[in-house]
């Protein structure tokens, strides 16, 4: 699939590394799988509010997957919509590099951002991955446990066809403008959003850390402090760009 230039940006450790997506493929099928795909897409609408528009259950997201597809990366709101979902990656790779909130597991250097996105970077910056864990999506319900069935449904449908997958639109996506009351509980559903996620790599990071030394304790304590206290996340996050589309 041949398309316009993919964005791009510089990683925090190294000026001469840029992280993006091998090709078009890459980047379309990770947009479809992820950012278009319930229940992560109900996250994504909290962090991305590019996303917004194609949450809707009118079958929005459907259409734009298969534009996506069928233009080669060329349709106007698909490379939009890659466009800002990279600049939410950045932000998130530069609060993570910041923080001290990386790891590296083999070839790949994992960046954990105060957001809840996972970004996985492989050697000579390939962007490998950058999501939010299943986990997160069961922060947006009223029951507090993730559904094991639910989420390993999403991923099993993932490696069947490269469209936006069914899954379940299970949490309401916000619109602007909020009130000074709406923008509190928003503030509360990405704490949670971030809290979820990261219990996906808590053992990981804390192991990988502990393999480091001392000088990996200021990271540690602020993500420890980060996942028990409201309070103490919001001062590591700024709030995501108010942007209508």
């Amino acid at each position: 699939m041949s398309g316009p230039c993919l964005p791009r940006f510089r990683a925090p450790t190294s000026v001469r590394m840029e992280i993006g997506f091998s090709d078009w493929i890459a980047a379309c099928r990770h947009l479809c799988d992820h950012v278009l795909t319930p229940p992560e897409m109900c996250a994504w609408t909290w962090i991305l509010p590019a996303v917004r528009p194609w949450a809707a259950e009118d079958g929005s997201r459907f259409r734009l997957g298969r534009r996506i597809w069928r233009t080669g990366g060329k349709d106007e709101d698909g490379r939009e919509l890659l466009r800002r979902f990279m600049d939410a990656v950045e932000r998130s790779v530069g609060h993570a590099a910041h923080l001290g909130w990386s790891f590296r597991e083999g070839d790949d250097e994992l960046f954990l951002g105060p957001e809840g996105i996972l970004t996985v970077v492989g050697e000579g910056g390939l962007l490998r991955s950058a999501y939010i864990s299943l986990r997160a999506t069961s922060a947006l319900e009223e029951r507090s446990e993730p559904s094991g069935s639910d989420a390993e449904e999403v991923v099993a449908g993932r490696s069947r066809n490269p469209f936006p997958r069914e899954g379940r639109i299970r949490a309401r996506a916000p619109f602007l403008p909020w009130s000074e009351e709406e923008r509190g509980k928003e503030a509360l559903a990405r704490f949670r959003i971030f809290r979820h996620a990261s219990g996906e790599v808590r053992s990981r990071f804390l192991r990988a850390s502990s393999r480091a030394g001392r000088e990996r304790f200021l990271p540690v304590r602020r993500f420890r402090e980060a996942r028990r206290d409201f309070e103490t996340w919001k001062t590591l996050v700024p709030p995501p760009p108010e942007e209508s589309s």
